[in-house]
C-alpha cells in the first residue's frame, strides 16, 4: 500500500462525489419519477387498466396539498 497515494484519492474523493450524477438530486427525483411511473404504467397494463395520457406536472397547475385533503375528504 502507499499511504502517500491514497491520502491524495482520499482527499478528492469527496470533491469527486459531489459533483457526479450520483449526488445531482434533481436528476435522481426525475429519473426514479420516472421509474415509477413506468412501473406504474407496467402494472395498469397487466391488469388491463387503460392509462389516458395526462399533461406533465410542469404543465399543471399541481398543488399536492390541495388534491390530498381533498382525498381525504373523500375516504373520511
Amino acid at each position: 500500500a502507499n499511504p502517500a497515494a491514497l491520502a491524495k484519492i482520499r482527499a478528492q474523493v469527496r470533491a469527486r462525489m459531489a459533483v457526479s450524477p450520483l449526488c445531482n438530486r434533481d436528476l435522481f427525483a426525475k429519473n426514479i419519477e420516472k421509474a415509477y411511473r413506468r412501473m406504474w404504467h407496467d402494472y395498469c397494463r397487466s391488469k388491463g387498466i387503460e392509462m389516458k395520457q395526462i399533461a406533465s406536472r410542469q404543465d399543471t397547475d399541481c398543488k399536492p396539498q390541495k388534491y390530498s385533503d381533498r382525498m381525504v375528504n373523500i375516504l373520511e
